[in-house]
């Protein structure tokens, strides 16, 4: 995971809230399964739809 920059290191606040190896926990744009972050059609796009809905947005983008 390149935005990881090699570590396994986080915060401690975070790994008691989620309580888990966040790595682990982490899905990439790898598998088309899970959708493509800069042309999204699947569940992305579901999630930006409703997040605009819920800002009062015309659209939303997840960076």
């Amino acid at each position: 995971m390149p935005g990881h920059k090699g570590t396994k290191e986080h915060h401690p606040m975070l790994l008691d809230y989620f309580g888990c190896d966040l790595n682990a926990a982490d899905l990439v744009e790898i598998n088309q399964n899970i959708d493509y972050l800069h042309s999204p059609k699947g569940a992305l796009l579901k999630a930006q739809k409703l997040a605009a809905a819920a800002y009062g947005a015309d659209e939303t983008f997840f960076l």
